[in-house]
């Protein structure tokens, strides 16, 4: 007789483990991520992003042709300048001046978009990102506002006229819900729960439950067993 080995053998490995387990791998990581949907709902709000096309303009002169050409040189070559100059300090304490009020406009919240398909082009995007659509409208605004009034004060771009003139007359809006985020969180903290659960307690069992199981563990061959869940053929 073969002496008694501890090690399970291939019907009761890992993977095995894992795969008769389905069911409660499965509902746990269900589980969890109902619980992430759930957190996301009660304690995660949306967040409003406002944005405004606007076009820089700047002039040195009377409106002549020769004029024309060279305000709209100028104005590219310190587009990147003022794209810059939007999010900065001094904009931004400005237009917490104009807010006048406790909910502050911040720098974080402030987005900057350059036209990337046409590189001549004067027009570009400036948006805001709050918890409430109407404040993030205007805030906007402010941001708007302020880069002119900045510029008057500190002469930042060089020239005799500089202003941002929108394009449009209505904001364009967008939702950013993060729900989406915290499920697929919720759904892999479950499956990693869950896998980790049946790996543990598959490691610390050393039960022996079928007799393909024993015949592997003790390496002696099983003639005949007793199974008590089979109902007696033979009886009538």
């Amino acid at each position: 007789m073969q002496g008694y080995n501890s090690a399970k053998g291939p019907s009761t490995s890992i993977w095995y483990a894992i795969i008769s387990k389905w069911l409660f791998i499965l509902l746990v990581t269900v589980l969890c991520l109902v619980i992430g949907l759930a957190y996301s709902v009660v304690f995660v709000k949306p967040t409003y992003t406002a944005s405004r096309s606007v076009i820089l303009r700047l002039s040195v002169g009377d409106v002549k042709d020769s004029t024309v050409i060279t305000n709209i040189n100028l104005s590219k070559i310190y587009l990147p300048d003022v794209v810059d100059f939007v999010t900065s300090p001094a904009v931004v304490e400005q237009a917490n001046e104009l807010m006048g009020g406790n909910n502050l406009v911040k720098s974080g919240g402030i987005s900057v978009k350059n036209s990337t398909r046409d590189e001549d082009s004067l027009i570009f995007s400036i948006s805001y990102t709050d918890t409430a659509l109407a404040e993030a409208k205007l805030k906007l605004n402010c941001v708007i506002e302020s880069v002119t009034m900045v510029n008057e004060k500190l002469e930042v771009i060089e020239a005799e006229g500089f202003a941002l003139i929108p394009t449009q007359n209505d904001f364009n809006v967008s939702v950013n819900s993060v729900f989406a985020q915290y499920v697929i969180i919720g759904g892999v903290a479950g499956l990693v729960i869950a896998l980790a659960i049946v790996v543990v307690s598959h490691m610390l069992d050393n039960t022996v439950v079928s007799k393909s199981e024993f015949e592997e563990v003790t390496g002696i061959s099983v003639l005949s067993l007793i199974n008590k869940n089979e109902p007696n053929k033979n009886k009538k």
